[in-house]
């Protein structure tokens, strides 16, 4: 007659614990092996600002869910041409799950984001216009769905432009005031206040 031929408890501890620390060399060397995660292209990143609830309207109710994201600046590689460009990234961020977010997105010079320059002892840069094509970021609705982020460009679509010569800051205030002909209860309508994005400016060689 066969014996059955049985495993200690301590060895099946031993066995366990091998194989969680194979199991962790192979994440770990993952990178190596192509199973890195495709890089983000951000050069530099601003911190998140602090979240911000969205008001209710009185007269429509819109906004009555109070709808939260927060947002930060980015200095991206864009996808698209590789060059450099200035975004603004938008999260959802409400401690309930819900719907998702609309959020009307006006990217127009002057309009929904506003933002400074200064050189790094906080002095206002003298900024000068100058022609360009390509055109420039308009005015959006966005649908944000719950627990997710969306980056939005502000560059002008020509490229890249350094605002100074030295390295700067960038900070400024993004408004989402909606047309009064859109009512919705998830509508965010209010102002973020970024904090301050560094630019690193290439030294010439």
């Amino acid at each position: 007659m066969n014996a059955r031929v049985g495993v200690s408890r301590p060895a099946r501890w031993f066995f366990m614990k091998i194989m969680k620390i194979l199991a962790l060399l192979v994440l770990l060397a993952a990178p190596a092996s192509g199973f890195a995660f495709e890089d983000t292209n951000i050069v530099t990143g601003g911190d998140w600002s602090t979240p911000v609830a969205g008001f209710q309207d009185a007269t429509t109710l819109r906004g009555a869910h109070h709808p939260v994201i927060r947002g930060r600046l980015l200095l991206v590689e864009s996808p698209k041409d590789h060059d450099l460009a200035l975004y603004l990234e938008l999260q959802e961020c409400a401690g309930a799950w819900g719907n998702p977010t609309e959020i009307y997105c006006n990217l127009s010079p002057g309009r929904g984001c506003r933002l400074e320059f200064r050189d790094p002892a906080g002095r206002p840069l003298p900024l000068h216009g100058g022609a360009f094509g390509g055109g420039m970021p308009g005015a959006n609705w966005i649908s944000l769905p719950c627990d997710a982020t969306v980056r939005l460009r502000l560059s002008a679509f020509a490229g890249f432009s350094y605002a100074s010569t030295n390295d700067y800051v960038v900070a400024g205030t993004f408004t989402a005031d909606p047309p009064a002909d859109h009512p919705g209860l998830e509508v965010w309508q209010g102002t973020l206040t970024l904090p301050p994005l560094k630019v690193p400016v290439p030294k010439p060689k």
